[in-house]
């Protein structure tokens, strides 16, 4: 399977990878983003529409999305872990994902946050580190609001 154009700019474009993972490692991201979307008792349809859409973008297989789709969430984290084969090169931007994948109902519950932290030192990298992504998220989405702010002013959106 040869991967689409558009997922390998976006591979190059969010975290400068220059190669796709396999496929079982993108459905493996997308369990392990499900769990900590579990944190606050239930994975919201936008934290999931966000989880799904941003697989199929990196080429995620039809199928697996589809897996996603019904996915809850009751597996070990370290189970997928283990079956996850290049988790060391990626491992931070999981975590940062899923600040952004918890984040995508528009709340970072405490309860997904601790399940991040979980999945954190399950990773070997320092619980400091999600205060630093959930701080740059926040950070990235104000940033993101200037653009669009100056890209399309409001009183522009009235005439239309």
């Amino acid at each position: 399977m040869s991967i689409d154009r558009g997922a390998l700019w976006l591979f190059r474009q969010e975290w400068h990878i220059d190669a796709a993972p396999v496929a079982s490692d993108l459905a493996a991201y997308g369990k392990l983003l499900l769990i900590c979307c579990t944190g606050d008792g239930s994975i919201r349809p936008q934290e999931r529409a966000w989880i799904c859409d941003y697989l199929s973008e990196l080429d995620c297989p039809q199928e697996m999305i589809d897996a996603l789709i019904e996915y809850e969430g009751g597996q070990d984290p370290k189970d997928l872990i283990g079956s996850f084969k290049a988790i060391g090169e990626i491992r931070r931007a999981l975590i940062f994902d899923a600040v952004r994948a918890c984040s995508a109902d528009r709340e970072l519950h405490p309860g997904e946050v601790l399940a991040i932290r979980e999945l954190c030192k399950l990773l070997a990298l320092p619980l400091e580190f999600v205060d630093d992504c959930v701080d740059l998220y926040a950070e990235e989405q104000l940033l993101r609001n200037s653009v669009l702010d100056l890209v399309f002013p409001q009183d522009e959106h009235e005439h239309h």
